[in-house]
């Protein structure tokens, strides 16, 4: 990363989970995060645009889900 950036870059590990990468980018003041090996080699990279389109998925799924298993009579 030093040959590509002036400045201590932020770089999330291959392990990282959504919550983390959300909270470094928030913290950072990001929107784009290199993704690492435990040896800092750049394997991928992770957008706050990839962020935005998962967590919306996620949120369709969580209203399909709703839809069509609660009438208006019940409530879970």
């Amino acid at each position: 990363m030093g040959e590509i950036v002036t400045y201590d870059a932020t770089t999330l590990p291959r392990d990282a989970g959504i919550e983390t990468a959300a909270r470094t980018m928030r913290e950072r003041g990001v929107r784009r995060l290199p993704i690492v090996t435990d040896e800092g080699t750049v394997i991928g990279i992770v957008t706050a645009d990839d962020l935005t389109i998962l967590l919306a998925k996620e949120l369709a799924d969580v209203g399909a889900g709703l839809a069509d298993n609660v009438t208006a009579e019940e409530s879970r």
